[in-house]
C-alpha cells in the first residue's frame, strides 16, 4: 500500500481518504464503500485476495458503488473465485493482470486445459507462478541428473537452462536477484453473459527494457 500512494501521488494524484477495516468486521465492507464516494472519488483502490476480495466485489456492486467510482486493485482483487462467483457483479471491471488464461501459447494451453479438468475454473496469476517455479526446478534437476551439490550451484545451473516452449507466458529468464522478468502485463475487462465469465483482453503492455531500477530496487528488498 505503501509504494501504491507514493507511485501514484508522485504521478499527480491526490488521495482523498485511506480507511482500514476493524477485526470484527474484516469481511463486511459495505459500510466503508458507502462512506468512500461521499468524498467524490474517482477510484476506489484496494488490496485483497480471497474471500475479502470476493465480498468487496459484490459489496461494491450490491450497495451502488460502482454507479459513482471505479474499482481498482492488484490482480488478486479479481482471481477466477471472484469472477467465477461474482461473475454479473465484477461485469465491467478493468484491471491489469500478468496471466491471461487465453494466452495463445501450446504451454499456457496445457496448463489452463489441465488446471479447468482438476479445478473447473480458470488458473490464476498464482497458479500460474507456482506452475512456473515448478517448472523451473524441475527442467533444472533434469539437466543436472538429479544431482546437486549446493543451493547456489542449483541457481547457477537453472539460469543456465532453456526454458523455450515451456513456460505459459512466454519468455522466461531471472535476474540478478534470481526472480523472474516479467515481460509484458495485460490490460482486461471483465466480460459477463450466458457463456459465463471471462477476462477480456484489451492491449498488452510492454515492461519497459530497462530494468536498472527495478533491479536495484528488488536487491534492496530481498533478503
Amino acid at each position: 500500500m505503501r509504494h501504491f500512494v507514493k507511485a501514484y501521488r508522485q504521478a499527480g494524484g491526490r488521495i482523498i481518504e485511506q480507511a482500514w477495516a476493524t477485526t470484527g468486521h474484516k469481511y463486511d465492507w459495505s459500510a466503508l464503500l458507502s462512506r468512500a464516494i461521499q468524498g467524490g472519488p474517482q477510484a476506489i483502490y484496494t488490496f485483497y485476495q480471497g474471500k475479502n476480495a470476493k465480498r468487496i466485489v459484490h459489496q461494491y456492486s450490491r450497495s451502488g458503488t460502482k454507479r459513482h467510482a471505479a474499482l481498482i486493485g492488484p490482480e488478486w482483487l479479481f482471481d477466477p473465485r471472484v469472477l467465477n462467483r461474482w461473475g454479473k457483479h465484477a461485469a465491467g471491471l478493468r484491471f491489469l493482470t500478468s496471466h491471461l488464461p487465453e494466452l495463445d501459447t501450446p504451454a499456457n494451453k496445457i496448463l489452463v486445459d489441465a488446471y479447468r479438468k482438476a479445478y473447473r475454473e480458470d488458473p490464476d496469476s498464482s497458479a500460474n507462478m507456482g506452475y512456473e517455479n515448478a517448472m523451473a526446478v524441475l527442467l533444472t534437476a533434469a539437466d543436472l541428473g538429479g544431482q546437486a551439490q549446493d543451493g547456489a550451484g542449483f541457481i547457477a545451473a537453472m539460469k543456465k537452462v532453456s526454458f523455450a516452449g515451456f513456460m505459459p507466458r512466454g519468455q522466461f529468464s531471472l535476474n540478478q536477484t534470481n526472480s523472474a522478468f516479467l515481460n509484458q502485463l495485460y490490460w482486461v475487462e471483465v466480460v459477463h453473459n450466458d457463456k459465463g465469465t471471462r477476462m477480456k483482453r484489451l492491449s498488452t503492455i510492454p515492461i519497459d527494457p530497462d530494468t536498472s531500477t527495478c533491479k536495484e530496487q528488488t536487491a534492496r528488498n530481498s533478503i
